[in-house]
């Protein structure tokens, strides 16, 4: 009796992901390329996004000079914070340094 050749029912996956080798390079190129033509298709949406995004003006928002706010500054607490360094200045200069005396002699 002749053996039926059922070779043409086997589905697609089944012949391309069986396990009998575990080398096949020709599947191992095919998942390889498919990625990388994945995340390369992926890459260039995420760019014309992010450049539709850009050109259009949704991405950064602009302050309006009305929004702005100017804070003045006050110039009595300057003054304050100026001579409060110059008291710090005078009294580190008026301390004297102790001469280090080296232990291991």
């Amino acid at each position: 009796m002749k053996k039926i050749n059922l070779s043409f029912l086997r589905t697609f996956s089944d012949r391309f992901f069986r396990s009998d080798n575990i080398v096949r390079p020709e599947r191992d190129w095919m998942i390889l390329l498919t990625l990388f033509f994945t995340m390369i298709v992926s890459a260039l949406a995420y760019d014309a996004f992010l450049y539709q995004n850009i050109a259009s003006g949704e991405m950064y928002v602009s302050v309006t000079k009305d929004e702005l706010q100017l804070q003045s500054i006050n110039s009595n607490v300057l003054q304050k914070v100026v001579d409060d360094f110059e008291s710090r200045k005078t009294e580190i200069g008026v301390l004297k340094m102790q001469k280090l005396i080296d232990p291991s002699i």
